[in-house]
């Protein structure tokens, strides 16, 4: 009788081994930190002419003018440091300029210059962008041009899943307003430049905080602006995601990287 006793009073006081349901506040911080990723992703991305989002494939070569040397290896090192953090080789030799950065004081002008000049070729992606590269008031704008088979070649596929076409992108310009960012710092600028020209993020005005790209935008402040985690998981995302998907498979690809990374801002 007292051993039946004291199993059943074991039995009573015993932790479960059950692993207990996550509470209603933990669901609605999970649901707020998967909906401020998903909230960050469309407000960076901009589907191409294909309705894709296009990257570069396997090489960059970009070139700094205006600037003195030293400043531009700099700037050029740091892309280069964060292409190949995403597979991408920097500087292959022989290469041809893919990624032309310009800082000018009359960068508005030239902007508008080369979009009225220049029509037919840089308005390949859309009159819309083109009007954006165009009229923007930001500090740095840029456009740029893909091949819709630049993966690869273009297959054809059964699967409504995915696209035929893959796009990369084969051509980049950025204009730097030399007028308007001398509050920041070259490490600050050659951050913000990484992820212009490895995101290929739309030339837009209202980034999220939690992005260097808002950083025009904000006040300054203790801490310099560098690549945030969000952006590094956010180029993460787009250079695994697959490059034949739609637009919006990859979007979905991009915020599971990021939410799987651990590197999300709160």
């Amino acid at each position: 009788m007292l051993k039946s006793l004291a199993i059943t009073l074991a039995l009573l006081v015993a932790p479960s081994s059950t692993t207990p349901a996550p509470s209603d506040g933990d669901l609605v911080v999970e649901g707020r930190k998967r909906e401020a990723l998903q909230e960050f992703v469309q407000a960076l991305t901009d589907a191409d002419r294909t309705r894709q989002l296009a990257r570069w494939n396997r090489a960059i070569c970009p070139s700094i003018v205006g600037v003195d040397e030293g400043q531009a290896a700099l700037i050029e090192e740091n892309i280069a440091r964060v292409a190949e953090s995403l597979g991408l080789q920097a500087y292959p030799q022989g290469c041809p300029t893919t990624m032309l950065i310009v800082f000018d004081n009359e960068a508005q002008a030239i902007g508008a210059a080369l979009a009225k000049n220049q029509t037919v070729f840089l308005g390949q992606q859309g009159r819309d962008r083109l009007i954006d590269f165009a009229e923007t008031k930001n500090p740095v704008r840029w456009i740029s041009l893909s091949d819709p088979c630049g993966f690869g070649g273009c297959t054809l596929t059964g699967s409504r899943l995915s696209k035929s076409e893959r796009p990369a992108i084969n051509m980049m310009l950025v204009l730097v307003d030399g007028q308007e960012i001398g509050a920041f710092g070259l490490n600050e600028i050659s951050d913000y430049l990484s992820m212009v020209v490895l995101g290929n993020p739309v030339l837009g005005e209202a980034w999220p905080n939690t992005s260097i790209l808002s950083m025009f935008s904000r006040k300054r402040e203790d801490q310099p602006f560098l690549l945030t985690d969000n952006d590094r998981a956010y180029l993460a995302g787009l250079y695994t995601s697959r490059t034949d998907a739609t637009g919006p498979i990859q979007r979905r690809s991009i915020v599971e990287k990021m939410t799987n990374s651990g590197e999300q801002s709160e």
